[in-house]
């Protein structure tokens, strides 16, 4: 007994060593939420997920990622590492694109799945679909409200290109005298900033309309004049994006005794869409607290691409918000959709924008239906980029019964 008391710690101390990420370890991360490792066996549906339908999701990502400066960081604050940490898994990912097992092989011997935590809550994501409206590429009785080309004077900067120590973000804005300063608002563009330049790009027939194109990133527009013409956002103004849902629920519009029902707390953008339609003489004064405005390119070809410039895999190309998590890495979900099926698989964050908030919500590119779903997602990450970031201390509680936190 004593024998077997002695090498105890001798044979604990080789599982450990052995299994390195056996145990979850959890992280905070710079933008508020947290991170847990896992494994690849936790999740359910890994193994039956066709990995090589996302081939050339990953493709364009990973060639998009290798040709930075290795020290580039990868999301906010560095959260999905560096360039540098993803040039040996990238190799292994290109080398493997179109290949099921070997694609799996290589995400699973480079990468860590970390779930997201946001407060105890669960990951949303809405499966948009493609949206079909009317419209026209003239202005008309009927249709009387345009989706604008983007500006030849907005100006794109990416903020990792003018200093690689910070995390990865578009900003737009216009030149004036050698500075960089804010576009016309949304606001401003409906009062007629825009007006005389030749922007238009389609009509409709009332500005909630265009709204919904813009949260759905594009659509498909059946024209007046015969035939369709297919509109993708290609960039934004660069304002604060406002959430409507939370807009009409707040203390300046609660009280407000509106034709229609009554917006509720849990009002999402959706249902908010749904409320200005029944309200349509709110609806501009509304609209126009919303700043940021998104501008528009028509495309032909039947790939369409993100504002990242990533090409849109149906089923497969989430947005996220930029400001939480990174462009450009994978992401597996594990959801429950409102009809209760299952949706499990691997996706790749393509773009950013749209109403996505915070860590938990993502937006979910699809060339069909529309859906919403809830469950739990876990981004992608180098081993590297895992060591550097910053563990929850564990808490325990000393002999006085005062609770300390324990350093690892």
């Amino acid at each position: 007994m004593h024998k077997i008391s002695r090498a105890l710690p001798l044979l604990l101390l080789l599982i450990c060593w052995s299994s390195p990420m056996a145990a979850a370890e959890s992280y905070r991360t710079g933008p508020g939420f947290i991170l847990t490792s896992s494994s690849y066996s936790s999740l359910p549906g890994w193994a039956e997920d066709r990995i090589s339908d996302l081939s050339e999701g990953l493709k364009s990502a990973c060639e998009r990622i290798v040709q930075r400066r290795p020290e580039e960081l990868l999301g906010p604050e560095g959260l999905a590492g560096t360039v540098a940490d993803w040039k040996k898994p990238c190799a292994e990912i290109l080398a493997a694109v179109g290949q099921q097992q070997p694609l799996r092989r290589a995400i699973e011997r480079n990468l860590v799945p970390m779930q997201i935590s946001d407060g105890g809550k669960p990951v949303e994501v809405a499966a948009l679909g493609e949206f079909s409206v009317p419209g026209s590429r003239q202005r008309t009785e009927r249709f009387q409200f345009p989706l604008y080309k983007k500006p030849n004077d907005l100006v794109s900067v990416r903020t990792s290109d003018l200093d690689s120590s910070l995390p990865t973000a578009l900003l737009f804005g216009k030149l004036e005298n050698g500075r960089l300063v804010p576009y016309p608002t949304r606001g401003e563009i409906m009062n007629g900033a825009l007006n005389g330049k030749k922007l238009e790009l389609v009509w409709l027939a009332d500005p909630i309309t265009a709204l919904e194109i813009e949260q759905r990133r594009g659509a498909l527009i059946q024209l007046a004049e015969g035939g369709t013409m297919r509109v993708l956002v290609t960039g934004n103004n660069g304002r604060p994006a406002l959430h409507l849902g939370r807009l009409l629920f707040s203390d300046k519009y609660k009280a407000v005794k509106f034709r229609g029902r009554k917006p509720q707390p849990d009002t999402t953008i959706g249902a908010a869409i749904e409320w200005l339609k029944e309200n349509p003489e709110a609806a501009p004064g509304i609209l126009a607290q919303n700043e940021r405005i998104a501008f528009f390119r028509e495309t032909t070809g039947a790939t369409p691409f993100s504002t990242w410039g990533f090409p849109l895999i149906s089923g497969r190309s989430v947005s996220v918000d930029a400001r939480f998590l990174p462009v450009g890495v994978p992401i597996w979900v594990d959801l429950i959709d409102r009809s209760g099926g299952n949706m499990t698989r691997l996706l790749v964050s393509h773009d950013s924008g749209g109403q996505t908030y915070r860590a938990r919500k993502l937006e979910l590119y699809t060339a069909d239906r529309a859906t919403e779903a809830k469950g739990n997602a876990r981004l992608l990450v180098p081993e590297a980029a895992v060591a550097r970031l910053e563990p929850v201390r564990p808490v325990s509680v000393d002999t006085s019964g005062a609770s300390s936190s324990r350093t690892r």
